[in-house]
């Protein structure tokens, strides 16, 4: 009766001992995740407003300085996003975010006023570029990216 007892008492802190290391280890890598990303959103409205029509057909790049509304024609020529590059394209009735990071994990996200989700791309390793299309809408285009 009381190996009966001892094997119970093993089995029952065993099973409880597991369910507290993966519940330990999923908030540990939850939390790790959460506090070594880094984003920046970009409201592609102020750009797509101010008149330039040509927008829809020369790939620009968003400056470091978002509030100077300033865009850059081509890849930027330095780092514009946590060492990486970042700009978005317009192609016809489509718009593409692009990130180049060599020194972190990244993706880009784009979103229309079409939908209340964001569209990501995967999370590509360093050295590869990060890329994601969506329909633009006449206002809600939105672009962002993302290192960990």
């Amino acid at each position: 009766m009381t190996k009966k007892l001892a094997l119970i008492a093993f089995c029952f802190c065993a099973c409880f001992g597991l369910v507290g290391i993966t519940y330990a280890d999923t908030y540990a890598s939850t939390t790790k995740e959460n506090t070594a990303e880094q984003e920046q959103e970009i409201n592609l409205d102020q750009y797509l407003n101010n008149g330039d029509k040509s927008l829809h057909d020369v790939i620009y790049g968003v400056s470091g300085d978002t509030a100077s509304n300033k865009l850059l024609k081509g890849r930027p020529s330095k780092p514009n996003a946590n060492r990486g590059y970042f700009w978005v394209t317009w192609e016809g009735e489509k718009f593409a975010a692009h990130f180049d990071n060599d020194y972190y994990t990244h993706r880009v996200v784009v979103k229309n006023s079409n939908s209340s989700k964001w569209y990501a791309s995967a999370w590509v390793p360093k050295g590869t570029r990060a890329t994601r299309r969506i329909f633009q809408t006449l206002t809600g285009n939105k672009a962002k990216w993302a290192t960990k």
